[in-house]
């Protein structure tokens, strides 16, 4: 790979030397120039003697070696003509001519590059296909354009250089047209009368004594649109046509030159694997070599999620292994999707040819065959399916976990208040159950626990001893005339005028509920 590095600077570096080559060049630099150049040619030799070495008669069938050896050799019959000749002479300039292709050995190392030169081989054949049927209907149309304006005057733009008075002239002038140049003005200088024109037919002796002087013919305009469309756009879009194809036919073999090396790749690492080669591979071993593979093939750069996701119609063999047939097929069907720019995820879009599939899988008789839609056909798909449930609740199991633990930490710490409650004094507490509270339970503090002691007056009842008793329909607590001297009664909770207070947090056993009379 150095050596190849090594050649590629040379070649650059003789690109940019034939770059500075001008005719006002001194002759000191015109001197170091040659220099150079024999340095380079020189290079190029001693590049294609090693590889002679090294390949013996293989160096000959590479293409690409052909293309180098033709350049040395031209080169070294230039520098040999340059020497003896001085230089001068139509030969050496002629020789010369092989520096330029050295410039198209880049082409071996550079990939944009080695397309467009097999493109160009490529279109070559269809290119000269075009072109006779160009010539035919040049060769056509001159022969009309003698007969109907061999004898038509010239003038405006029809003169010396352009015009129909013979055939060679008529091609010449056709080909022209073919390129777009002014042809409007000729087919409108064919139309109009030139003065002292006649309509008369011209004999030979009155052509060659006064020249042509017929006047023009409105059968100019048919002519010249009829010959430009067939030309110009039916013909254009011919070469367009053929050039396009052969970049998509170039394009396609080098994207199977390219699929046959990842193939022998895939193949060489799964033998690593399978020594005994049985074909079958546990699938974390299979990924593990499709992630060292380049696309489209296999799966370099990506994650081994996404390389099982998009292997989901792989069939797995013995619920862990797959089959060399199967991740071929997978393969095959990736790489064709690549090729075409398509979606590499539809791979169960593309189906294979009914006899190539046939001849596949007979060449593994041992390896059952199964419709991936078939009800005991194990896929990729049903473990990731699988896993993504076993994910789901597991999940919810934890959720759920969480939840009762909580739950039962919340139980606890009930009891806990419960039991801390309990062991809390009650003494200061009682029940009043007189007539002054109207029959009702309510509760009552003698200041004798946690309440602060405020004095007998606030400790009695506030409320008047003469008031009338409550209707039997309202006689429930009246929270407004509860005796509270202490701090409790910022622990009772009164949700409405009418119903009996809750103690919290001190435990009052039971909640009495109060009832109508």
């Amino acid at each position: 790979r150095m050596f190849d590095v090594v050649v590629l600077l040379v070649i650059l570096a003789n690109t940019v030397l034939l770059c500075m080559n001008e005719p006002t060049q001194s002759a000191m630099d015109r001197d170091n120039a040659e220099m150079l150049s024999l340095a380079f040619v020189i290079v190029f030799n001693v590049e294609a003697v090693l590889k002679l070495i090294a390949h013996m008669r293989a160096y000959f069938k590479d293409p690409w070696n052909l293309l180098d050896f033709v350049t040395v050799i031209g080169s070294d019959v230039g520098v040999v003509v340059g020497i003896v000749t001085n230089g001068e002479g139509i030969l050496a300039q002629i020789l010369r001519g092989f520096r330029v292709l050295r410039v198209l050995r880049m082409a071996r190392y550079v990939k944009f590059l080695r397309i467009m030169l097999a493109a160009l081989s490529r279109i070559l054949p269809g290119l000269l296909n075009v072109t006779a049927l160009l010539a035919l209907m040049i060769f056509i149309y001159s022969i009309v354009g003698v007969g109907l304006f061999g004898t038509v005057a010239d003038g405006g733009s029809l003169g010396e250089d352009a015009n129909f008075h013979s055939f060679g002239m008529a091609a010449m002038t056709l080909l022209r047209a073919a390129t777009g140049e002014k042809w409007h003005e000729m087919m409108y200088d064919l139309v109009v009368d030139r003065p002292g024109c006649t309509r008369r037919e011209q004999n030979v002796a009155e052509l060659e004594r006064d020249g042509p002087l017929g006047c023009g013919t409105i059968l100019s305009y048919p002519f010249f649109v009829s010959f430009e469309v067939m030309t110009c756009i039916v013909v254009a879009n011919l070469i367009i046509a053929v050039v396009i194809s052969g970049f998509s036919h170039v394009r396609e073999q080098d994207s199977l030159i390219m699929f046959h090396r990842q193939v022998a790749m895939l193949l060489k690492e799964w033998r690593r694997y399978d020594e005994s080669w049985t074909g079958f591979l546990d699938l974390e071993a299979a990924v593990s070599i499709l992630i060292s593979i380049p696309p489209p093939v296999g799966f370099q750069g990506s994650k081994r999620k996404h390389v099982l996701h998009r292997m989901r119609m792989l069939r797995l063999h013995q619920e862990t292994k797959v089959h060399i047939r199967d991740v071929m097929m997978i393969c095959a069907q990736r790489s064709y999707l690549w090729m075409r720019e398509e979606p590499e995820m539809d791979t169960e879009t593309v189906h294979f040819d009914n006899e190539v599939l046939l001849a596949w899988i007979g060449a593994f008789p041992e390896v059952p065959y199964l419709d991936i839609y078939a009800e005991n056909c194990v896929l990729i798909a049903h473990v990731i399916i699988a896993a993504h449930v076993m994910r789901f609740v597991k999940k919810k199991r934890t959720e759920w976990r969480i939840k009762k633990l909580e739950r039962q930490a919340e139980i606890e710490r009930e009891e806990r208040e419960m039991e801390e409650a309990k062991r809390r004094p009650v003494s200061h507490l009682s029940i009043d159950t007189g007539d002054d509270t109207g029959g009702f339970p309510r509760p009552r503090d003698t200041g004798a626990g946690v309440g602060l002691d405020l004095g007998a007056e606030e400790a009695a009842d506030d409320r008047p001893k003469t008031a009338e008793p409550l209707p039997p329909e309202l006689q429930q607590w009246d929270p407004k005339m509860a005796a509270a001297p202490s701090v409790l009664v910022t622990q009772l909770t009164t949700p409405n005028e009418y119903e009996m207070p809750q103690l919290s947090p001190l435990p009052w056993p039971p909640i009495l509920t109060p009832s109508r009379r």
